[in-house]
């Protein structure tokens, strides 16, 4: 009787675990589309068949932060880091806390408050929990003027993404200067490009001359199996981040050499358009992208391709595929593999980036 209990208990278990993913992947959906009530009840639901949903409590968190309920979303955070501290989502709770700290609670005068607090959890929930803490960055400029972060939009023909807001940040050092630099930084699945220009991205951007910018691109399922989703640029989104690169400089931003850093999704996006758009980037660093993408003719960018041993063997296996493609054509590509960091960024590799930036701008 007692195994039939334990069998029984299992059973359920993984059920409600089943049911628990599919209103969270529906939930995800919607908030993508900007459904942050249905959303919000979705990743709910989640919680009640499985309070150990750590995507879902954090998805919950970000609609908590939509609403600027921020005294709901530390509570989220908090959970989430009781789970699971040293998880993915633990470590991004920990940054979203500290947000909330330094951008919310202050007087409105001091700091402008991102729109989102940090990078996307991923939607895969085996991965959530094979992450190593990362380590708080301090500002290492603090002491350098802010500027706002600027922002607009630019229309496309694809329903999803009919209007996509863009965001950059300018040093206020570079306000009277031309040809400076400037870095796109592109999320993963369901991130908001406007969390991505805060914090040590910004602060690299003051202390090194860089501008930096960011694009948030809504997923859709049915473009993605059609392949007319923003991770494939010949569809429309590489238009569109030609047409964003031509606001920017109409809006007066006079930046030279164009590089993209792009994570996951973001990371699909970069590999296909460098290698589509040969020389048009100066530099393209790729972290755990799911394309497979292998260039097939030469190419100026430099590129500079990661992955996490313990990332799923098909990025892996697209790492490698794209490091070879790259040699045999005489690119210029560095490849590196991270022990023991799962589907994520860690210190290390935010480090190794930004040298790989430094090193092909000259600026090191």
């Amino acid at each position: 009787m007692k195994k039939l209990a334990i069998l029984l208990f299992c059973i359920i278990f993984y059920a409600n675990s089943i049911f628990a993913v599919t209103e969270y992947e529906t939930g995800l959906k919607a908030y993508n589309q900007g459904n942050y009530a249905f959303a919000k009840t979705l990743f709910i639901k989640a919680l009640n068949l499985n309070p150990n949903d750590l995507n879902s409590r954090y998805m919950l968190s970000q609609v908590y932060i939509k609403e600027k309920n921020y005294n709901a979303a530390k509570q989220e955070y908090q959970k989430i880091i009781r789970l699971a501290p040293n998880s993915q989502a633990g470590q991004y709770a920990k940054k979203g806390l500290q947000y909330i700290d330094e951008y919310y609670n202050k007087p409105a005068t001091t700091k402008v408050a991102p729109n989102n607090t940090q990078k996307n959890v991923q939607t895969q929930v085996k991965n959530t929990n094979q992450i190593k803490p990362q380590a708080q960055t301090k500002s290492q400029v603090s002491n350098l003027p802010k500027s706002q972060i600027q922002s607009g939009f630019v229309i496309t023909p694809n329903q999803a993404n009919n209007q996509i807001s863009y965001y950059y940040y300018v040093p206020s050092n570079l306000k009277n200067s031309s040809g400076y630099p400037i870095i796109f930084h592109l999320p993963g699945l369901g991130g908001d490009g406007k969390g991505m220009l805060y914090g040590k991205n910004q602060d690299f951007a003051d202390k090194n001359g860089f501008a930096i910018a960011s694009i948030t691109f809504k997923f859709n399922q049915e473009d993605f199996n059609k392949e007319q989703s923003y991770q494939y640029p010949n569809a429309w989104s590489g238009k569109a981040f030609k047409d964003v690169l031509a606001k920017i400089k109409k809006d007066g931003v006079s930046f030279g050499d164009v590089y993209m850093v792009g994570f996951s999704a973001g990371g699909q996006f970069a590999s296909r358009f460098a290698v589509q758009n040969p020389g048009f980037l100066k530099g393209c660093a790729i972290l755990s992208s799911g394309a497979r993408v292998i260039p097939d003719k030469p190419n100026n960018t430099k590129f500079f391709f990661a992955v996490g041993e313990n990332d799923d063997q098909y990025r892996r296996d697209n790492q490698s595929k794209f490091v070879e493609g790259a040699k045999n054509q005489n690119i210029n590509v560095t490849g590196k593999v991270y022990s023991k960091l799962g589907h994520a960024t860690s210190p290390e590799e935010e480090n190794d980036v930004e040298r790989f930036i430094l090193k092909t701008s000259g600026k090191n």
